[in-house]
């Protein structure tokens, strides 16, 4: 056998031939390979891949061909929890030449939609501010975005009658919590100043921050300030919504 022979350590094929059997080498496995298997994977509730998405932090090929992937979900809550690991290892799984595979859920750091890529801001309407302003600097114009929350005329009177009296300074910031039968509650408070973590949206002269944990669950819905019988209040018409609890307090996406 010659020296070249001795030295080759890659993983092989064996074929059946007239002659015996031939073994021919298996090209070790890439990462591209790997993101384009994971690319197959959706997340159900929103049409874009989790590799675009964000949720994929680290992808590590050992000299075996073992795969080990970390990965995080936009919220410990999140409906698909435990279903998109496990399309993810048998994606991963499927790749030729992959001895095993390992997938591990990480939460730090807690995922936040700047770590999309652009197609997937664009395809969730959430490509806006100051990031989009860098980005398509050397591209043409594109029409401007709507705001991640829309308000009614009736929601941005109430506001900005708020912000001239009791909250003058302060802005009115918007989460979804965790709490009742349904899973998910809008949580609203009032803040100095925008933290690390809020998005600005601002619509009809006046401001509001939004949670960026909140973004997914929260794209689309409408604010409003609704004057009841018994009670008065913001109210949000939310089109990610599933369904609430008997109650209203809390719902479900």
């Amino acid at each position: 056998m010659s020296d070249d022979a001795t030295k080759t350590e890659a993983p092989v094929h064996a074929a059946l031939t007239p002659e015996g059997e031939v073994k021919s080498p298996v090209s070790p496995v890439s990462e591209d390979a790997v993101i384009s298997a994971i690319s197959t994977v959706f997340d159900p509730e929103i049409p874009v891949d989790i590799y675009q998405l964000g949720l994929i932090y680290a992808i590590e090929i050992g000299d075996d061909d073992k795969v080990k992937v970390e990965m995080t979900l936009t919220t410990p809550s999140c409906p698909s929890a435990q279903e998109l690991p496990i399309q993810v290892e048998e994606a991963v799984r499927g790749i030729e030449g992959v001895s095993d595979v390992l997938v591990e859920v990480v939460w730090d750091p807690p995922w936040d939609h700047s770590r999309m890529s652009e197609d997937a801001r664009l395809a969730l309407n959430m490509f806006w501010g100051h990031a989009m302003n860098v980005s398509i600097a050397a591209k043409p114009a594109r029409r401007a975005l709507p705001p991640l929350m829309p308000l009614t005329d009736g929601a941005a009177e109430r506001l900005r009658a708020l912000y001239a009296k009791g909250e003058q300074g302060k802005f009115l910031r918007i989460a979804v919590k965790t709490k009742g039968c349904s899973g998910l509650s809008y949580d609203l408070s009032w803040v100095d100043a925008p933290s690390a973590g809020d998005e600005s949206v601002s619509d009809k002269g006046v401001t509001v921050l939004v949670d960026r944990k909140a973004t997914l669950f929260l794209i689309g819905t409408v604010m409003d300030y609704e004057v009841k019988t018994m009670s008065a209040g913001f109210t949000f018409t939310n089109p990610n919504e599933k369904g609430r609890c008997g109650c209203g307090e809390s719902f479900h996406v």
